[in-house]
């Protein structure tokens, strides 16, 4: 972290959530929960960035709001269509201590990230029958956003889409004018 980030406030509060998140993807791996403690300590880590930087106080309380919500709402559908846990509370509570600590435009990074890498990783997995969950997809995001500014792999991802979405179009018009 010192190398990456120099010596400062952010690296010393990154060092902190870095081993609390080391923690979470171990026991979540595990045993497939995430213990309390982790998010006590990104939540202290994120009070104390949240007191030196309370001009942008809004950034913080809607990272947390809407980390948190966006898994709470993915846990609710999963019982709503599956009839079981697909999310379980401890991916919520690391994904709203994540918001309070990384901020709002962070945590949607973190939650794409961690989507990608879930999607990939995950379905490997999957195809073992294996079951793996999703806490530490959340933790590889939250490391990544840590090394890499959000805005580059956000451009990383507009840069895929773009790409992605002129091979479906050249491939479509090969198959259109190939069959008619």
């Amino acid at each position: 972290f010192i190398h990456f980030l120099g010596i400062n406030l952010t690296t010393y509060l990154y060092m902190s959530v870095s081993l609390a998140l080391s923690l979470a993807f171990s026991v979540d791996v595990r045993f497939r929960l995430i213990p309390d403690e982790t998010h006590i300590i990104i939540l202290f880590a994120g009070l104390i960035n949240f007191m030196f930087n309370l001009s942008n106080w809004w950034n913080y309380l809607l990272g947390a709001i809407i980390g948190g919500a966006i898994f709470w709402g993915l846990g609710l559908l999963s019982i709503i269509i599956f009839k079981k846990e697909g999310m379980g509370f401890g991916d919520v509570k690391l994904m709203a201590s994540l918001g309070f600590m990384f901020g709002i435009k962070n945590i949607l990074v973190i939650t794409l990230v961690s989507f990608v890498f879930g999607a990939i990783i995950g379905g490997a997995i999957l195809i073992l029958k294996r079951y793996i969950p999703f806490g530490p997809f959340i933790v590889i995001g939250a490391i990544i956003i840590m090394f890499v500014p959000s805005d580059i792999i956000i451009n990383i991802y507009i840069e895929f889409c773009t790409w992605l979405g002129l091979m479906m179009s050249d491939a479509a018009y090969f198959l259109i004018n190939k069959f008619s």
